[in-house]
């Protein structure tokens, strides 16, 4: 087992170079949002919290694990990286310096709109809720975002409607 039991888990990572990692990381005893691994995938160190706004303080870190996840990024070149989330319009870019993620700017522009069923991390979205970024790349010098900001109820519940955009965001 690569990735430490009584830590938590992951759920995406991109390569940070030199035989390292950052990952969407669910941490079992905190609000940390992202991890550096080694190459065997250890936790080096924690970094990132997720977005605050008036009901996120009540939810358990499970289910705000499953609430922002979303597409991430890395270059090497500049030692950056991010995550643009996936259900809402937002996003955290961070700098790996030394064995530290910092975190350099992060964004909440819409709140997600969920509610959990049964045991925490368990989460529907709404059908009125505006999905956020659908794939994310970049440059040395740019990030490209392609941005949905479509709901369910808005495409009378055609997902592929959701998925189907021309926004693309460039940072």
């Amino acid at each position: 087992d690569v990735v430490e039991k009584d830590q938590g888990f992951l759920f995406k990572f991109c390569v940070a170079g030199k035989g390292r990692y950052v990952a969407n990381y669910h941490f079992f005893k905190d609000d940390h949002t992202y991890a550096l691994l080694d190459e065997n995938f250890k936790v080096i160190n924690k970094g990132g919290t997720f977005p605050v706004y008036e009901s996120s303080d009540k939810e358990k870190s499970i289910t705000k694990s499953m609430v922002f996840q979303g597409r991430m990024f890395y270059n090497n070149k500049r030692n950056q990286g991010g995550m643009f989330y996936s259900q809402c319009r937002g996003f955290d870019l961070f700098k790996v310096k030394g064995d530290s993620i910092q975190i350099i700017r992060s964004e909440l522009l819409n709140k997600p709109l969920y509610k959990v069923v049964g045991q925490p991390g368990d989460v529907i979205f709404s059908k009125e809720n505006e999905n956020g970024y659908l794939a994310v790349d970049c440059s040395d010098d740019y990030i490209y975002a392609l941005y949905s900001g479509k709901s369910l109820a808005a495409t009378n519940n055609n997902l592929m409607e959701i998925y189907h955009s021309n926004k693309v965001h460039v940072f």
